[in-house]
């Protein structure tokens, strides 16, 4: 995947067409149709155990959907690499907290989005760490 790919689409973001997520006998997402254009922003509201949760874990693949459609910056969901796609999503939900372990420092977990995974597996490299300010000790 190359940024250039992305730079220049005029497709929706993210297109989700009859999303449902059903767990068990629950029903979380019943045929959700959904687009983001380039250039706006959403927020996603709602009560406890209405599904928020669950369409952003199935909008970032960790979580698969009982049926419908995601693409995202032109990759659809089940035919593409999404662990490359995930370089180029920023996210910030609850969903992805719970993922990661308590034993992982603030600085790690924000630093392991460059490489899009949860949950290092080293220590980051000096070089991406912030400088220390002499007079902050």
């Amino acid at each position: 995947m190359k940024d250039t790919e992305f730079s220049c689409h005029k497709s929706p973001l993210i297109a989700v067409r009859n999303l449902s997520i059903h767990r068990g006998s629950s029903r979380i997402l019943h045929k959700i149709n959904w687009a983001i254009q380039a250039g706006e922003h959403w927020v996603i509201l709602g009560p406890n155990g209405s599904g928020k949760t669950s369409l952003l874990a199935a909008l970032t693949g960790y979580l698969f959907p009982s049926s419908g459609e995601i693409s995202v910056l032109g990759e659809t969901f089940g035919e593409s690499d999404w662990r490359d796609l995930r370089r180029h999503i920023g996210i910030v939900s609850s969903a992805v907290r719970d993922r990661i372990k308590d034993s992982e420092n603030v600085l790690d977990a924000v630093i392991s989005g460059k490489e899009a995974v949860i949950n290092t597996w080293e220590s980051s490299t000096p070089s991406e760490r912030p400088p220390q300010d002499p007079d902050s000790r």
